[in-house]
């Protein structure tokens, strides 16, 4: 698992971890460990939560299986930020992404008899903010665990 430092990200957050991982599902369970235990150490989420576990394997098993098609070849990328109202994840792979949008709900009659298109449902459901960029390749999202820090606010001028 390639490693790099620890550098400013920008935009109110701090990167905290990266790792690199090919896309095979057996190196999966030590990245999720890995990633769950750097939140629990830097006391972004309580120890036994099982929510960010949750998220964090759905976020990656979606990578190496949608989007690099458990290509070996091919590489997932995974990120957490401390960010000024909690913590962040970023989750890339190199496929060709997709439209989030034609996902369908999995609630819905036709989504329910479909294997996949749960694990969008979790994240958004336990995360605050779910974005997908790059085409769909690129996943962020936030869990808000802290206030907002006082300060400027959205839209205010000095």
């Amino acid at each position: 698992m390639k490693k790099r430092s620890k550098k400013p990200a920008g935009r109110g957050r701090r990167r905290i971890h990266r790792a690199e991982i090919p896309s095979d599902l057996a190196r999966k369970p030590r990245l999720v460990r890995e990633m769950v235990s750097v939140l629990t150490r830097r006391r972004l989420v309580t120890k036994g939560d099982p929510c960010p576990q949750l998220v964090i394997d759905e976020a990656v098993t979606n990578a190496i299986r949608h989007g690099n098609r458990e290509n070996a070849q091919a590489k997932v990328r995974a990120e957490l930020y401390e960010t000024a109202r909690g913590w962040g994840m970023l989750v890339a792979d190199e496929g060709e992404g997709f439209d989030p949008s034609l996902v369908p709900d999995p609630r819905s009659s036709p989504g329910r008899l479909r294997e996949s298109g749960r694990g969008i449902l979790l994240i958004r459901s336990f995360m605050d903010v779910l974005r997908y960029r790059k085409g769909g390749s690129e996943l962020w999202c936030e869990k808000f665990t802290r206030d907002r820090p006082k300060g400027r606010r959205k839209g205010r001028t000095a």
